[in-house]
């Protein structure tokens, strides 16, 4: 609902900090624009209203993404409370391992996270950050939960050749 009230998308801009600094100055006269995600080192990603993105993709090698809103954004701020309450009714569980949470790109002890949840929608996505803690912790294998290959490219991009698994549905839990 909170993407009907403040309209908007995304779009992957390729390169390094160069092309995103680019790409929000591009934006940033024509409206709201935000970096919504470190997807890796050489793309990140941006959201924003309709005539910001329409001048980020003429300004620099990006592609517009297939979303329904500005993720990842100031323009979300209007669903933080709604997800806050949903998050409150979720029974905590204590983890078996060590969390680390993309928005901040560190561990996170299990009582933070439903505010770091809630937060994550008008905050950007650390994953090459989180990416690094993992690798820091001492993570040699990564299992991404959720359908596609895009994030096993993003994590190889990142941290070179890893195993990466990938579980996108309940059958795939026994394998890795």
């Amino acid at each position: 609902r909170q993407a009907q009230r403040a309209p908007g998308g995304m779009a992957a801009v390729r390169g390094g900090a160069a092309e995103l600094a680019r790409a929000l100055a591009a934006g940033r006269p024509h409206g709201a624009i935000a970096l919504a995600a470190e997807n890796a080192p050489d793309e990140h990603v941006v959201s924003g209203s309709e005539p910001a993105l329409a001048a980020v993709l003429a300004a620099v090698p990006a592609t517009r993404l297939p979303v329904a809103g500005a993720w990842h954004s100031p323009a979300m701020a209007g669903a933080v409370d709604e997800l806050r309450a949903a998050l409150a009714a979720v029974p905590a569980r204590t983890p078996h391992a060590t969390l680390v949470c993309n928005r901040t790109g560190a561990p996170a002890a299990p009582a933070a996270l439903p505010e770091l949840l809630a937060g994550q929608l008008v905050h950007p996505v650390r994953w090459t950050t989180a990416l690094g803690a993992l690798r820091a912790l001492g993570a040699t294998r990564y299992i991404v939960v959720g359908p596609g290959k895009l994030l096993r490219a993003l994590v190889r991009r990142t941290l070179g050749d890893v195993a990466v698994e990938i579980v996108d549905s309940m059958r795939d839990v026994a394998r890795v």
